[in-house]
């Protein structure tokens, strides 16, 4: 079917709206790539490339009550104090700051 498509000029490419990358920057600091993916109807891939294209890393993941920790400390509590109570590295936990500043 893909080879069909192409040689017919036909792409099956989904295009990211701005929409879609507001919803990837949302998913992002709290899902897996691979449940971002699912959610967004979109492949591993496609999500891999993508982020790369907006400039944003990922790494190890936080839980969701992490994450909600760093939104409520952010601005208040110190980078460094912030990962010393969740026992993260200093640079996983400015990441995710920076990450929740952009949304």
């Amino acid at each position: 079917m893909r080879v069909r498509a192409r040689r017919m000029g036909v792409t099956l490419r989904h295009v990211w709206t701005a929409e879609d990358d507001a919803r990837l920057r949302k998913l992002i600091p709290s899902l897996r790539m691979k449940r971002a993916a699912a959610r967004l109807g979109r492949t591993y891939s496609a999500i891999e490339s993508r982020l790369s294209t907006l400039g944003i890393t990922t790494g190890y993941h936080m839980s969701a009550d992490e994450i909600d920790i760093i939104r409520e400390a952010c601005g208040r509590e110190s980078v460094a104090s912030l990962a010393r109570r969740l026992g993260r590295s200093y640079t996983s936990v400015w990441t995710v700051a920076q990450r929740l500043r952009q949304t």
